[in-house]
């Protein structure tokens, strides 16, 4: 999950500043978002080659010159879209996490749980029916 929240993480970042790929390395390790190098730079190149993202040469005091990476007008529109995305999934998911979900008190006419190794079959009437692999269908009037 964490991969593919990388590139909206990265433009989160990026429109509030530049930074740069050691500065974006360190500010998602602070957020628990572990990223190794070899992720972020090819990310990175995509990101600039989509006109998301730009970069500008900086000396350095300490070795050769730096990428710093700023976002684009086309970064930010891309960005509001992945906001709208996150928020519709992340509210999606709440949903299904909630303990009272609006679609938990339905019933269905047919239900597939899985419990001890058994596949157990219930139907609307209650008849249940365990089925392991490779036995006939027994009821649990017939097991009686």
């Amino acid at each position: 999950m964490r991969k593919g929240i990388m590139e909206y993480a990265i433009l989160l970042i990026l429109r509030h500043r530049e930074a740069y790929s050691v500065d974006l390395i360190n500010i998602l390790k602070e957020n628990d978002l572990i990223v190794v190098e070899g992720t972020i730079y090819p990310l990175l190149t995509r990101l600039r080659k989509e006109g998301l993202i730009k970069y500008t040469w900086v000396e350095s005091s300490q070795g050769p010159p730096r990428k710093y990476y700023v976002i684009t007008e086309a970064g930010r529109g891309y960005l509001d879209e992945l906001r709208r995305l996150w928020v519709e999934m992340r509210d999606s998911v709440d949903l299904l996490d909630s303990e009272k979900p609006s679609w938990g008190d339905g019933c269905s006419r047919t239900g597939l749980e899985f419990a001890e190794g058994e596949y157990v079959i219930s139907t609307r009437d209650d008849e249940r029916f365990i089925q392991k692999e490779g036995e006939e269908t027994i009821s649990d009037e017939e097991e009686k």
